[in-house]
Parts: structure tokens; sequence; C-alpha cells
């Protein structure tokens, strides 16, 4: 650390520059982990959508009887 003439304390440039890296990781990885968790509620909500269809369809058609078909 370097001294200044009022008894502050300065972290050197590289020190500093260390630091604001370190604090950008942070929030990007915050912020990655935010979609990671949206991503995975939309994919959820998706397939719930996509089961439930396949099953309401799958009772329809389980009525039909083929061989009056023409």
């Amino acid at each position: 650390m370097i001294e200044n003439s009022d008894n502050t304390y300065y972290l050197k440039s590289n020190e500093r520059i260390i630091s604001f890296y370190i604090d950008q990781f942070k929030d990007s990885s915050f912020h990655i982990r935010h979609l990671e968790n949206l991503r995975a509620t939309y994919l959820a909500f998706f397939f719930t959508v996509v089961f439930g269809s396949l099953t309401a369809i799958t009772n329809l058609v389980k009525d039909i009887n083929l061989e009056n078909i023409s």
C-alpha cells in the first residue's frame, strides 16, 4: 500500500484492478445463477404443459374405435 500525505492508504493500481475484476466476477456469477434458475422454471412449466396436453389427448384418442372409420 502507498501512504498518502493525509495518512490515508490507497491500493496499488494492480490491486485495485484485481479487486475490480473479482467484484465483477461475483456480480456476473450471481446474474448467471439467476438466469439458470429462470431457465429451469420455464422448462419445468413447458414440460408440465406438454405432458398435461399429451395426457388429455391420449384420453380423447383412446375412446375412438378405429374399426368404424372408413
